[in-house]
């Protein structure tokens, strides 16, 4: 999977996450998204950090996980 850009952002006020991303961004958090979908144990989850990379510098850590159907 190709990273590309990733930045998430949490605005108090109108109370909204804000994710902006290039295209490989977006095709990585859809990549990510298809991989989490039928899990059902500890990996149905994925973590977004800028300590790993995976965020731009001033974005809010963010987990993605699936709840099931």
């Amino acid at each position: 999977m190709k990273l590309g850009r990733i930045k998430t952002e949490y605005f108090p006020e109108p109370r909204e996450i804000l994710i902006t991303a290039d295209a490989d961004g977006l095709r990585y958090l859809a990549e990510v998204c298809q991989k989490l979908i039928g899990k059902q144990d500890a990996a149905a989850h994925w973590h977004l950090s800028t300590d790993m990379g995976s965020l731009e510098v001033g974005s809010i850590d963010t987990r993605i996980c699936f709840v099931g159907d």
